[in-house]
């Protein structure tokens, strides 16, 4: 049985949408050994700017465990400064791998084994996930600078460098010490089992939330924080004459924002499991997101339209039928990621609207952007780097 060891400083389980639990997944459903060798640390830095509470990352360790024979080995890091942790080192994983696949440069943690994968002559895929630097404080701007020499050592060991968006992609060019990597564009998915569309389920969502079926619906999922501008890009949407569900972990003075609107137009839900969101996209009429990530794919899935940012990514990768885009690249610092200051989001996206208002559509399971597409592309690459390996 192939081996694959996969390495991240942090690691959900309660959160199915982390990269390394449907990868783990997929892999272990295909017949590959799985081992993740993580931290004990919740992904949420105590002290993060948004002061959101930390998470329980190992809850559902045991679950994957005994359903899929995957080994999730934690240990307790010996150094932690926001993303960048170390932890000790398992030379015995190292070599009873087939294939090492390392997540961020940026925590340390990966380049140290992707350096002695290399020297054990292991293939090494590595996953770049950091879209741009961050400028918030002259500590931001540090840890920025220290995160660009991560990626430049980083750079030297991958035989294969996946990147979800354009601008991960870029970020990586612009700091890479080597380029012998191939670059792939690698987007994520969404879990299949739990995200879809159901007319049955649309009904009872709407009605369990009080919703007519003339309303229409927008929602606002994952982690909501003034740094992302999402209360602007809401009002832009309440202001069109949309009702809004927002669920996920909110910053304090957002919440103080939303909680301004009154419950006419806004449903205010707190961080639900991946089945209640499903159930809420089905419920809904569009999702708003004003930076990217995997709930781009999880909202796609379920047929849903979305409001995003109109970047090179967003144009070459969300079918034109199903995304309402605002603004344009030069709007961000990072792009998909932090706006520059002067940015209006709540213009952009009230003209977004005016030009294209939301229409209800005919829907249903978009099985693209589910992860059985992408597991295939994933177990190919494995397959073909092994096969390298041996020749």
């Amino acid at each position: 049985m192939p081996k694959v060891l996969l390495v991240s400083g942090f690691t959900e389980t309660e959160i199915n949408s982390f990269r390394e639990i449907q990868y783990s997944r997929v892999l272990a459903e295909r017949g590959w050994d799985v081992e993740i060798r993580t931290s004990t640390e919740s992904y949420i830095w105590k002290y993060n700017r948004s002061k959101l509470k930390s998470t329980f990352p190992s809850r559902n360790d045991d679950e994957l465990k005994s359903k899929y024979g995957i080994t999730i080995s934690r240990s307790k890091p010996l150094l932690r400064l926001s993303d960048f942790v170390l932890l000790p080192i398992s030379m015995a994983a190292i070599r009873s791998a087939d294939v090492v696949h390392v997540i961020e440069f940026r925590q340390g943690l990966s380049v140290v084994y992707a350096a002695l994968a290399k020297l054990f002559g292991k293939p090494v895929i590595y996953d770049h996930e950091q879209r741009g630097d961050r400028h918030y404080t002259w500590l931001h701007t540090l840890d920025s600078f220290f995160r660009r020499v991560l990626i430049c050592i980083g750079s030297i060991f991958p035989d294969v460098v996946r990147h979800t968006v354009i601008a991960n992609r870029d970020h990586f060019i612009r700091n890479s010490w080597s380029r012998k990597g191939k670059l792939m564009f690698a987007p994520l998915a969404a879990d299949e089992r739990v995200f879809f569309f159901s007319n049955e389920l649309r009904a009872a969502s709407r009605a369990r939330l009080g919703l007519a079926l003339d309303d229409k619906v927008v929602v606002i999922s994952g982690k909501i924080d003034a740094v992302k501008r999402t209360e602007e890009a809401a009002r832009a949407v309440r202001d069109a004459g949309y009702k809004l569900i927002l669920v996920g972990r909110m910053s304090d003075d957002v919440r103080k924002m939303f909680s301004s609107y009154g419950t006419e137009s806004v449903i205010q839900l707190p961080h639900s499991p991946p089945a209640e969101v499903n159930a809420l996209y089905n419920a809904a009429d569009a999702a708003l997101f004003t930076t990217f990530s995997i709930s781009y794919w999880e909202a796609l899935s379920t047929g849903l339209q979305v409001i995003v940012p109109r970047t090179q990514f967003s144009e070459m990768a969300l079918p034109d039928n199903q995304a309402i885009l605002f603004g344009s690249e030069e709007m961000f610092l990072v792009p998909e990621e932090q706006y520059k200051p002067e940015t209006d989001v709540y213009d952009l996206v009230k003209q977004a609207l005016h030009h294209r208002p939301l229409q209800l559509q005919s829907r249903t399971t978009n099985g693209s952007f589910l992860w059985p597409a992408r597991a295939e592309e994933l177990l190919k690459l494995y397959q073909s780097l092994c096969a390298n390996a041996r020749t």
